[in-house]
């Protein structure tokens, strides 16, 4: 047996049929979606035990913007729950729209229509958050660029 013999062809391989492709492609997946979902955790709970801090000028200031960020964004999540989410539609989606009620709380957007025109800033109209109960709702006016969070991931593998 020679060096090469090793690329020749298996005599005994020529009948062997590859039924368990479909098989091999479907655990590729599911590997892939597990690993996906644990390097969201990951980030979204790196992020989510940050500390973040409101500067103005050179000292620390404790305002409501650093409780919405490090506590409760909204009623209805907590700071951990927010951060997962938020990364978990910035990875998924490549893109994710954050908007400010006008209780001051911090909302993800499900859906949202972005207009842009050029020598303007981009507006967000028909946005769409949705409740624990899955029920939307929506916001019958127009966010600008300068008022949201509109964060965006270019990443489609």
């Amino acid at each position: 047996m020679g060096f090469l013999d090793i690329f020749k062809r298996r005599q005994d391989a020529s009948t062997v049929f590859d039924f368990d492709l479909y098989e091999d492609t479907a655990n590729g997946a599911y590997i892939k979606e597990i690993a996906l979902e644990t390097v969201i955790n990951f980030v979204a709970r790196s992020i989510a035990q940050s500390d973040f801090r409101v500067y103005k000028g050179d000292r620390v200031i404790q305002d409501n913007l650093s409780y919405k960020l490090n506590v409760r964004p909204n009623a209805n999540q907590s700071s951990t729950t927010f951060w997962r989410d938020l990364i978990y539609r910035l990875i998924r989606n490549n893109e994710v729209l954050v908007i400010e009620s006008d209780t001051h709380d911090l909302l993800i957007a499900d859906t949202w229509t972005a207009n842009s025109v050029a020598l303007y800033p981009t507006t967000f109209s028909n946005v769409v958050v949705s409740g624990h109960d899955g029920i939307g709702y929506p916001f019958y006016r127009t966010f600008s660029m300068d008022d949201v969070w509109y964060l965006t991931y270019t990443n489609e593998n």
